[in-house]
């Protein structure tokens, strides 16, 4: 349930602007202390930065950061199993140093220099590693999805319910709603004048878009038939952030999957589903061409299935003015 859209340019420049982001915090590994100690300032509490001398901060972090310039290097000579033991090096020093969300970035560079090896070795494990971490240091929904989006393609079946798990997390954002606020609410706020120009909650719909679209291709990929009736409510939900948000290509792929899978489970709105996906893959030209072309063929074969031979022949037809 996978395409080529899951490794273009765009996700790729999504992934590098969020990993260049690292939190640069310290947080404390101990539980909290209220009172001070003879030898320094007290405890940090948890997920608090760490209020230390700036020359200590400014030291914090910079054996894991020249590992992962390390790292770098290697990868851009091809090493890649070096790139990756080097950057679990530099996971494992930024823990050392109570530096958690930088141990989970680390940790997520290892696992996608091995997912983009195709040397066939699991990343799971690096990713799991890289999200525990990311979840301790209480990362926001915004930094955690492009990375849940980037372990999605090589989930494999025993390692479908960790992922599940850590995609159903409730992780905190700086533009996410009240506790009584529900995504419909939200999506009227961000329509509304007041709210359009709010680019905290435009990247918070859209990370969470791209979160919802991934797991619900992780569940179609692997779950039984409970699962991927829920993937199909998933992308549908998915397509109407994106629609909502101008995102009308991301909306299609949506559109798309959500159609496929209800072909297959022969339940839900099939002709919507892939009426609107074939509305998103026009306004692309020749950018989505292919997409437009493989979803109408499908589109089409469904409809002749089920004895609507006229639609098709019109929905044929458009595949014939589209190979022109």
């Amino acid at each position: 349930m996978f395409d080529a859209r899951h490794h273009n340019s765009v996700q790729a420049q999504r992934w590098a602007a969020t990993a260049a982001r690292p939190t640069a915090r310290r947080l404390a590994l101990s539980p909290p202390n209220e009172a001070s100690t003879a030898d320094g300032p007290p405890q940090a509490e948890s997920g608090q930065a760490f209020d230390a001398a700036q020359g200590e901060v400014s030291s914090l972090g910079a054996a894991a950061a020249e590992l992962r310039r390390q790292a770098e290097e290697a990868m851009e000579s091809g090493q890649w199993l070096k790139a990756s033991q080097l950057n679990v090096s530099a996971a494992e020093q930024a823990s050392s140093e109570g530096l958690l969300a930088e141990s989970g970035w680390a940790w997520a560079e290892a696992a996608r220099v091995v997912q983009s090896s195709d040397s066939g070795m699991d990343c799971s494990f690096g990713y799991v590693q890289a999200l525990t971490l990311l979840g301790a240091a209480d990362a926001s929904l915004e930094d955690v999805s492009p990375v849940m989006v980037a372990w999605a393609p090589s989930v494999e079946r025993d390692s479908y319910p960790k992922f599940l798990a850590l995609a159903d997390r409730d992780y905190p954002s700086p533009a996410k709603p009240h506790a009584e606020d529900d995504m419909e609410k939200l999506m009227r706020k961000l329509m509304a004048p007041s709210m359009i120009g709010s680019p905290l909650l435009r990247r918070y719909l859209l990370s969470w878009a791209d979160l919802k679209d991934a797991q619900a291709r992780v569940m179609a990929t692997w779950g039984e038939e409970a699962d991927r009736l829920k993937a199909v409510e998933l992308a549908q939900e998915a397509a109407s952030r994106y629609s909502m948000l101008g995102r009308i290509i991301d909306a299609a792929h949506s559109w798309w999957l959500a159609g496929r899978l209800a072909a297959e489970l022969k339940q839900g709105d099939v002709e919507s589903n892939y009426r609107l996906a074939l509305d998103g893959f026009t306004t692309g030209g020749t950018v989505t061409k292919d997409f437009l072309l493989e979803s109408a063929q499908q589109y089409s074969q469904f409809l002749s299935s089920v004895g609507k031979d006229d639609e098709a022949a019109e929905i044929d037809a458009l595949v014939e003015k589209t190979k022109e």
